[in-house]
């Protein structure tokens, strides 16, 4: 069974030092877990109240950071954020990590006022007797493909989240164990890249493979771009809003839609002159182009700037051997603070995201009382603020102070610096639901009809007959129901019920509700 270790490393900007130590998971510098198992995280801080933390992933599995390891995020450990359990600036941090879902090798390296601190961490995947396996191919055989599930929770409104992966061996196979609770679902399976959550298919839609997981299935998965070949580099710097160059390392990733695909280059990141340069797979053929690059900055929580706006060239074809894509990324020098409340509740690691056009965007999120303060720059006129999806639970709606339903789960025009712009979600139809009543919807089909009409229920208890009225008010028919294919069917045929052209009306109580319409009846 392949085995997968971690990497975690805290990397402090040059001109200050960060005082963590006692830097432990599960209280140790060793331990071995499955992708299924709860860590906790423990540090002390001294001084400075938090820690700058960069994901790697180690590539030879020799438990020290090499060059050719790939780090996979960012993220920050602050001391009395809301990944702090107790909130406090007290010096000391303690965050519940629910998983480690990729099996495989990691370290988690920090530096404690320029001493090293290693943890060694050995993910295994859980016991399940249901599975996903498969090799990658690509054209130059590259191993060490992260391979990752993703799981849909609502096809609706896009809900989704990545669940387990495993990285690809030397031959390009991958072997997933989906655990128990989470099988005979569909999921999508897509192939990542080590240094960013970035897949390489050959399609503009990487959800379109869904897969029915229960026992095992197999899944082959071919890539479409390679280093060999022929390419566009895509260039520039990265400076914040003042000019000045942004010298610590960015990440910057790159798309370029070609023909109708979408091809997706291997991040990379900007060096000591805030310059970056990523290679792409180069578009001749076809009609036009279109490259999008990307800079990745903002932290998990207050970050020093707002993720700048995407960089976008598009032209005739052939594309250009280079092309310049500069970025100006704002330094958050304000905030805009509220509340968020479920179900009349303070509702606790709510995400939020906030964006200006042209400006950019950050996130955040709340703190058990169900504040949140999002960091923001003074220079936009306003901002539009929404919950992430994610954050919205299943069968909630999110409304305003006036109890109004917020669009899309957004307020927008918001100034810098604006406090109490609150959220507040609610269970659909609460009053509803507490009627007695199972009715869901009634279909009508075909309607204008000819000779014959279907009244069709989705879901329905104590029904009555449905009463058919003509445009005086006479009651023409009553009809009883009758099942079909477990659903509750009323057919109405005009030549049983001799039915001549014209506008009817009907009735159907079930429940405490009552349907009302009308059908027209054609020659």
């Amino acid at each position: 069974m392949k085995k997968f270790c971690f990497i975690l490393v805290l990397s402090f900007l040059s001109f200050r030092t960060y005082g963590i130590h006692n830097l432990l998971i599960n209280g140790s510098s060793t331990l071995t877990v499955t992708t299924v198992d709860t860590l906790h995280i423990t540090a002390s801080f001294d001084g400075d109240s938090f820690a700058k933390a960069t994901v790697y992933y180690d590539i030879n599995g020799n438990g020290q950071l090499d060059l050719d390891d790939t780090w996979i995020f960012k993220s920050k450990l602050i001391d009395g954020g809301f990944d702090d359990e107790d909130e406090i600036v007290n010096g000391q941090y303690h965050e519940i990590y629910d998983s480690l879902t990729f099996q495989g090798k990691f370290l988690f390296y920090a530096e404690d006022n320029g001493v090293s601190d290693t943890i060694s961490i050995t993910v295994n995947p859980t016991t399940s007797s249901h599975s996903i396996s498969g090799k990658v191919t690509t054209p130059i055989n590259q191993p060490h493909i992260l391979v990752s599930t993703i799981r849909i929770i609502n096809r609706d409104n896009g809900k989704f989240e990545y669940g387990y992966g495993d990285f690809t061996d030397t031959n390009g196979n991958y072997s997933i164990s989906i655990p128990e609770k989470y099988a005979n679902k569909y999921w999508n399976i897509i192939a990542l890249d080590i240094a960013e959550v970035v897949p390489f298919y050959s399609s503009n839609d990487v959800l379109n493979d869904s897969i029915y997981i229960s026992g095992t299935v197999t899944k082959n998965i071919e890539m479409c771009f390679a280093p060999t070949d022929t390419i566009t580099e895509l260039t520039g710097k990265l400076r914040d809003d003042l000019g000045s160059l942004i010298t610590a390392p960015v990440q910057v990733m790159g798309v370029g839609s070609i023909d109708g695909f979408n091809h997706h280059a291997r991040p990379g990141k900007t060096d000591v002159t805030g310059t970056y340069s990523i290679s792409i797979k180069k578009a001749t053929s076809g009609i036009c182009y279109i490259y999008v690059a990307q800079a990745s900055i903002a932290g998990q929580l207050y970050p020093d700037f707002m993720n700048p706006v995407h960089q976008q060239r598009m032209n005739f074809l052939p594309a250009p051997n280079t092309i310049t894509m500069d970025f100006k990324a704002y330094r958050t020098t304000n905030f805009i603070s509220g509340y968020v409340y479920k179900d009349g509740a303070p509702y606790d690691k709510c995400h939020l995201d906030c964006s200006a056009s042209g400006y950019g965007g950050t996130y955040t999120k709340t703190f058990s009382d169900g504040s949140y303060l999002m960091p923001v720059s003074d220079s936009p006129s306003s901002y539009t603020i929404i919950i992430a999806k994610k954050s919205i639970p299943e069968g909630y709606t999110v409304y305003n102070e006036l109890d109004l339903i917020l669009p899309n789960a957004l307020q927008s025009s918001i100034l810098p610096g604006a406090t109490s712009i609150n959220f507040f979600l609610k269970a659909h139809a609460i009053e509803e639901l507490s009627k007695p009543q199972l009715v869901t919807t009634l279909f009508v089909h075909p309607n204008p009809f000819m000779n014959e009409v279907v009244f069709e229920l989705s879901d329905s208890e104590r029904i009555g007959n449905l009463v058919l009225y003509d445009i005086a008010g006479k009651q023409i028919t009553e009809i009883k129901p009758e099942t079909q294919n477990g659903l509750t069917h009323f057919v109405l045929s005009s030549g049983n019920k001799k039915l001549s052209t014209g506008i009817y009306f009907y009735s159907l109580k079930t429940g405490s509700k009552i349907f009302k319409g009308k059908v027209i009846k054609l020659r």
